[in-house]
């Protein structure tokens, strides 16, 4: 007579046991998902009709003599497969911490390396999904560290990229952090440059401007071949537009954006932005002849007449095509030619 007594299978094995953190209550739509793999109720008693839904604390432990994970409460087992198809349909019935429940504890047991990592990609989507940006980002960079060669790589990553830029849209400095670790990370995916071209767009949008120049500049450095890397050169140059404060202020702005846009049509005379580009760079230009016009005008209050002539000669040459280039050969046409020895400093 054998004087080993059977083990009871609903007590974990000690050596491969993990517990995971309580559940909150389980919704129905959660209820029925786990009903179809045999769990109602997250287990305990079968649930009738009239029976309300419990609140309990569920855990699965894994034992390797059997290959299968037993959940706690009910003694009801799964196979590593099954119990990865019960996390997802968890998941979709937007049960998190159910579903995580399931993917942690298939990921933190010696079962198939390939489950481990796919209960692991899940945990980030899962997480993601219920809009916990941080532990998401968090889960993909440890899917990444752990499983490098994974043929789920590809579309992890696009996820995680997702998931990043919906945690930097909140403008925090986090978010932006982990578009940035991501890119760091893998700088070469056929997707990269496209993710770096968002990143400068995201400043963009809240009006970073000088940040975002130089994200975009940086995208024509890291991906010259990139078609991002020709939007990347016309947004440089929005950028300075959007820095120039008035005509009363510095002009610094609208040279960098006339060189950036002229270099823009150079290197790109058939692009899609051409025709915006030819526009804003009219635009510019004509703010760059209102500027010297300003300062034209200047001098003349002051009776700096040679100083103003000059001025109104270099709007009526270099900007012809302006309403102050007219206005400046209207000007020249009766403006006196002053004698240089008859003027004082101007003070």
């Amino acid at each position: 007579m054998s004087m080993h007594r059977r083990r009871d299978p609903r007590i974990p094995c000690p050596m491969v046991t993990r517990a995971i953190r309580p559940l909150r209550a389980t919704p129905p739509a959660a209820l029925a998902a786990l009903a179809a793999f045999g769990l109602g109720g997250c287990g305990g008693p079968p649930t009738g009709p009239a029976a309300a839904p419990r609140d309990v604390s569920t855990t699965w432990a894994y034992h390797a003599d059997r290959g299968r994970f037993v959940e706690m409460e009910s003694g009801r087992d799964l196979a590593p497969k099954e119990l990865l198809a019960a996390g997802r349909a968890l998941a979709q019935a937007d049960d998190a911490d159910g579903a995580l429940h399931a993917f942690r504890a298939i990921h933190a047991s010696p079962v198939d390396p390939s489950l481990k990592a796919e209960a692991l990609r899940e945990e980030a989507r899962t997480l993601a999904r219920a809009e916990r940006r941080g532990e998401a980002h968090a889960a993909a960079l440890e899917f990444f560290d752990r499983y490098p060669r994974s043929p789920l790589l590809p579309d992890a990553l696009r996820e995680a990229f997702v998931n990043a830029f919906a945690y930097a849209d909140q403008s925090t400095q986090a978010g932006v952090q982990a578009v940035r670790d991501l890119l760091n990370r893998y700088p070469r995916e056929e997707f990269s440059a496209e993710q770096a071209f968002r990143l400068a767009e995201l400043f963009f949008s809240q009006q970073q401007y000088a940040v975002a120049a130089g994200e975009f500049d940086a995208v024509r450095r890291e991906y010259p071949r990139s078609p991002w890397a020709e939007a990347a050169l016309y947004r440089i140059a929005l950028c300075a537009l959007h820095q120039f404060k008035g005509i009363d202020y510095d002009a610094t702005p609208l040279a960098t954006a006339r060189r950036h846009l002229e270099l823009f049509l150079f290197d790109y005379p058939s692009s899609p932005l051409a025709p915006e580009a030819k526009e804003t760079l009219a635009r510019v230009r004509a703010l760059q002849a209102r500027k010297s016009m300003a300062v034209a005008d200047y001098y003349d209050a002051r009776g700096r007449q040679t100083g103003a002539r000059f001025m109104y000669q270099a709007v009526a040459s270099e900007f012809p095509d302006t309403e102050s280039g007219a206005k400046a050969r209207e000007i020249l046409k009766t403006y006196p030619v002053p004698e240089p020895a008859s003027e004082t400093p101007l003070k």
